[in-house]
Formats: structure tokens, C-alpha cells, sequence
């Protein structure tokens, strides 16, 4: 499939069919379309009818480039982290870091509901998804932080992955001094540039994809990091209401052009996982980092398709 151009409906149609309880590539492709134009024809009325098609386009490309190549990534990072959980017994809980952690931890959920067996002793109650920012950790006291974790099922006592997709891990040390009774096994992150934390596709030193060689200001960096990052605006603090701590842009959420992308991209990854046959769903490392490397390489694969850069 050509990853900068919308595949034909005759071009899926030649590939396996796919086993009982999965929608085939051809078919889902025409459900996520039809939902994407109303999306656009409710919430983007206001737009002429070329720029309608423009923007559904976009979309629909986006979600394919999305489920070829960062879907596969996504679920390989989330088995990866599954599979280390499980080693570790009941106790062991997967917190994946907001906002960018969002997609590998929609693959992760998926992955749980569909191969139950595969991560023995490991639910879905073990795997939460959690805003620390940078700002978020800073704004908290470690009391704060500590009934947050909680709060996310995560007890002293436990063992805890964090997981991200990197790169620097500016929050690793106040975490960590912030909540010393609580036991982090280990850091997972997609591309790491810190001793602190493994780098699953990309480490910076003997593990690294040459579209990583530079990461600030890199387009790559913020296709990954905005575009799959969910619906809100990233959060600055903690907020007690009712007794429950939440984000502070809880129902601060995006534009309609841009929330578009957000949703579809991120719907890629869960349509990946819960409707590519198994021995179809690519998790091996080494393939999936080189072709995510070779699309991520040449920026006007996904320039026209990314968010705006939030710093």
C-alpha cells in the first residue's frame, strides 16, 4: 500500500480474508470514511465543499498511514510491556504516562481483551493511563501524586512500569523523589535519551533509527508526540473534584479540524490490534522500527497530516 496516497478499495480487497469476529482492511476503511465525513459535514459545516473533501481526505489518509505504520509500533511496544508485566506476577502495574502514552496504552487494552491468555495474571485493572506532565509533576506535592497513583489502583507495594514515549525523562527524578514509598521496577520508553529508561525502538546509542539522530525541533518527534496524544490540552495540575483528582484541561479539548485527526489516528491503533489476523499482526521489533523509520524519514509522508506542534 502506497502510505501517502488513500489505497483503493480493489487494492485491500486482494488481501487475506480475515478470521471470524474481524473486519477486514476494506471494510473497516469504509466504516471509518463514512464516520469521518460526518464528523466533517456536522462540525465543519461552515466550510466550502472543497475544502470539506480536503479535509476528509486528509483524515482518511491519516488513519491509514496510522494503522500501516504507528499501529504496528504501538502494538508491538504495548506487548512488549505486557509481556515484562506478566513476568512479574499480579502486583506489577503498567502506568502509561499522558498525554503521549495514549496510544500505546489503546493498544495494550486491545491486545488484553483479544489475547487474554497470552499475558497471563495480567488485566486490564493492572494498566492505567496517567497525566503526569512535566508541568503536573512539578505543580504536586508528593502527597498529591501519591493519592493520584492510588487512585489509578497503583498501592506502595506494588511494582510499577512507566511507560512513554520518551525521550529525555525530565519527570524520572521528581517522580521518584516525590514518591519514595512507591516501588517504579522499571521505564519503558519508546525513544530514549536517558540512561534511565530503556529504549524500545530507539535508545540513542547502539539501538537508533537515523530519523531520530536529531530530536529537537525534529517534525517526526511532534508527528508522534501531538498527533497521538488524545483529546485534550495538556494538563499543568492536578484538580480535587469530588474527592477524585483530575486534569485541569479535563473539558479543555481542540478545534474541530484538529480533534479530527486526534480521534482517527488514535482509532487506527485500536482498529490495528482488534482486526489484523495474529500471524498478520507484524510485532516483531526490528520490522517494525524499519518501517516506521522509512516512512518517518521523509517529512511530506506526514506534514499535511500531522497536529500543530504544542511545546
Amino acid at each position: 500500500m502506497e502510505l501517502t496516497k488513500k489505497s483503493s478499495t480493489s487494492e485491500m480487497e486482494t488481501r487475506k480474508t480475515p478470521i471470524e469476529g474481524e473486519k477486514g482492511e476494506s471494510e473497516l476503511l469504509v466504516q471509518r470514511t463514512e464516520e469521518i465525513t460526518a464528523y466533517v459535514r456536522e462540525k465543519l459545516s461552515h466550510l466550502d465543499e472543497s475544502e470539506q473533501k480536503r479535509t476528509i481526505e486528509r483524515a482518511v489518509n491519516l488513519y491509514e498511514c496510522s494503522r500501516e505504520t504507528i499501529a504496528p509500533v504501538f502494538a508491538a511496544f504495548a506487548d512488549h510491556l505486557l509481556r515484562l508485566a506478566a513476568k512479574k506476577g499480579e502486583r506489577e502495574r503498567i502506568m502509561f504516562i499522558a498525554r503521549d502514552g495514549i496510544g500505546p496504552y489503546k493498544a495494550a487494552l486491545a491486545l488484553i481483551r483479544k489475547y487474554p491468555e497470552r499475558y497471563q495474571g495480567i488485566v486490564s485493572k493492572q494498566i492505567s493511563y496517567a497525566y503526569l506532565t512535566r508541568k503536573v509533576v512539578r505543580n504536586s506535592s508528593g502527597e498529591i501524586l501519591a493519592k493520584y497513583f492510588e487512585q489509578l489502583g497503583v498501592q506502595p507495594g506494588d511494582g510499577v512500569i512507566l511507560a512513554d514515549i520518551g525521550m529525555y525523562g525530565t519527570i524520572i527524578g521528581p517522580i521518584k523523589s516525590k514518591l519514595p514509598d512507591f516501588s517504579i521496577d522499571s521505564i519503558e520508553y519508546l525513544i530514549s535519551r536517558t540512561s534511565e529508561a530503556n529504549g524500545f525502538i530507539d535508545n540513542g546509542n547502539d539501538l537508533q533509527l537515523s530519523t531520530f539522530k536529531t530530536i529537537i525541533g525534529n517534525p517526526a518527534v511532534h508527528f508522534l508526540e501531538d498527533t497521538f496524544s488524545g483529546d485534550i490540552q495538556s494538563p499543568t495540575l492536578l484538580e480535587d473534584v469530588d474527592g477524585e483528582l483530575q486534569p485541569d484541561t479535563l473539558n479543555s479539548g481542540y478545534p474541530p479540524e484538529i480533534d479530527l485527526k486526534r480521534k482517527f489516528a488514535l482509532q487506527a491503533i485500536e482498529d490495528f490490534v482488534e482486526n489484523t489476523p495474529d500471524k498478520e499482526a507484524n510485532r516483531d521489533a526490528k520490522k517494525t522500527r524499519a518501517n516506521l523509520d522509512k516512512f518517518l524519514s521523509n517529512p511530506g509522508n506526514f506534514k499535511d497530516l500531522m497536529v500543530p506542534h504544542e511545546a
